[in-house]
């Protein structure tokens, strides 16, 4: 087969990134710059990003438990040289930290501790972990099923997520929601208690998508942010809730150094080890940095859009695990707008503009001219897509 060729002819370790979404392909790519060999793991064999010619693609039972340990132990075994792990997933990351003494002698991979993780990827184990260090965090209320008629406490307008996220609320809710008044508040409530036990209503930051900004992050040794990447958002979908629709490298020097030396003192302070992000937002009124949330032993959703601007932080993993070394990495002259395959290019191009950008700056997470068959496969899906609900339209109209 051709994942057992790859695995065993390779001259240097393949980078196994598991889980090929956007955050993955994009992981791909950005090792692929650097010519390391990649094994996509995926557990949908219809996924357009299969297609990639930056990876070798193969089909698991699942991102995450047992099998996917499993399938990783065989792959391994097969290898060469012992692999590298990129998990993009929470999930994966968990399995990979219970599951440590299975896969640590076969494989390569830097994580947090488990109890360390399991605080981190709660939204109230954040809250009350930043604030015994004394960072600046918007007010944060933790309410469960039993608890969440008795509200008094909360402040208007608020933004309500779900402390840890789970698939059943994935399916049927809102990643976030944003909340005007305690009547709205309860509605809410009684749309997302059958589909999680506790959530996190948060006091809202002022300001725009635009004032959010982000600090991509790597540490070779528990404490120490070896390389950084800060950026920021230009526009969320939904916008004010959503997940990044198009983001960019940050301008502003002294922004820059607000941003990476207080994720760079968050990282000392609990000992953080591996990839990772810190999302800030500043205030539209006081102008101070507000933590949000964390990315936690993984990389993010938009971590290509660092690699594409000259800041490659897969790379400086695989090369550290590797190597030893962390390899000098410096922002490129031109500045590159990273954007979701669902962002308009002229919207993007806009609010580049506005923040001083010149015109084709633009790369889409999907399409690329050097790597086209995942963004010809997916613009042709949902082309089908479309002539289907018109079909179906046309026939229910003659009815």
């Amino acid at each position: 087969m051709v994942t057992e060729s790859l695995l065993e002819k390779s001259r240097q370790p393949v980078a196994i990134v598991i889980g090929l979404d956007i955050n993955g392909l994009g992981v791909a790519r950005s090792l692929s710059r650097r010519r390391v060999p990649v094994l996509a793991l995926h557990d949908r064999s219809d996924s357009p990003y299969r297609l990639t010619r930056h990876a070798r693609f193969r089909r698991v039972e699942s991102l995450s438990g047992r099998s996917l340990v499993k399938q990783i132990q065989q792959l391994s075994d097969r290898a060469r040289e012992r692999p590298v792990l990129f998990p993009t997933e929470e999930r994966t990351v968990e399995t990979l930290v219970r599951h440590h003494k299975d896969l640590a002698s076969c494989c390569r991979y830097k994580l947090p501790d488990g109890q360390l993780l399991e605080r981190l990827t709660s939204k109230s184990g954040f809250d009350a972990l930043a604030k015994k260090h004394g960072f600046l965090v918007p007010g944060t209320w933790t309410v469960d099923r039993s608890t969440y008629e008795d509200v008094s406490a909360v402040e208007f307008p608020c933004i309500v997520k779900p402390s840890v996220k789970n698939d059943a609320y994935a399916r049927h809710c809102r990643k976030a929601y944003f909340v005007h008044d305690r009547e709205e508040l309860a509605r809410v409530f009684e749309e997302v208690f059958p589909h999680v036990d506790e959530v996190v209503v948060q006091e809202w930051v002022p300001g725009g998508d635009e004032e959010i900004r982000f600090c991509l992050f790597y540490c070779s040794r528990p404490g120490h942010m070896d390389a950084a990447f800060v950026g920021r958002k230009l526009y969320s979908w939904p916008p004010g809730t959503g997940g990044t629709a198009s983001c960019m490298p940050e301008l502003d020097g002294d922004v820059i150094e607000a941003v990476r030396s207080e994720t760079e003192r968050f990282v000392a302070a609990i000992g953080l080890v591996g990839m990772g992000s810190m999302e800030f937002k500043r205030h539209a009124v006081n102008g101070r940095f507000y933590m949000i949330e964390p990315t936690i032993g993984r990389t993010d959703y938009q971590e290509e859009v660092a690699a594409l601007n000259g800041v490659n932080l897969p790379w400086a993993m695989y090369a550290d695990l590797v190597k030893g070394e962390i390899p000098e990495q410096k922002r490129t002259r031109r500045v590159r707008i990273w954007r979701d395959r669902h962002m308009p290019r002229w919207s993007a191009e806009r609010q580049g503009r506005q923040c001083h950008v010149s015109p084709g700056s633009g790369v889409d997470s999907v399409w690329r001219w050097s790597d086209p068959l995942p963004g010809l496969y997916e613009g042709y899906r949902r082309l089908t897509k479309r002539l289907g609900r018109i079909r179906i339209g046309n026939v229910a109209g003659q009815a």
